[in-house]
């Protein structure tokens, strides 16, 4: 099964998989924390997941991102 999420929403998932901050992402990806919110929302939406750490797991066991 393909991710159904976009790719930056795997991007700020991989980097909430690493440890990374709304803020360290934001800085990261060149985009504003709100932006990063964003994109955290549209995944766990897509997802069905209850917060960000669920949406990390789920895409981990679906193997749409690295551990």
């Amino acid at each position: 099964m393909t991710s159904p999420l976009s790719p930056r929403e795997t991007q700020v998932l991989e980097l909430a998989a690493i440890g990374l901050t709304n803020k360290q992402a934001a800085k990261v990806l060149s985009i504003s924390v709100e932006t990063v919110k964003d994109f955290h929302k549209m995944a766990k939406a897509k997802l069905m997941a209850s917060s960000v750490t669920h949406a990390v797991a789920i895409c981990m066991r679906k193997k749409w991102i690295k551990p």
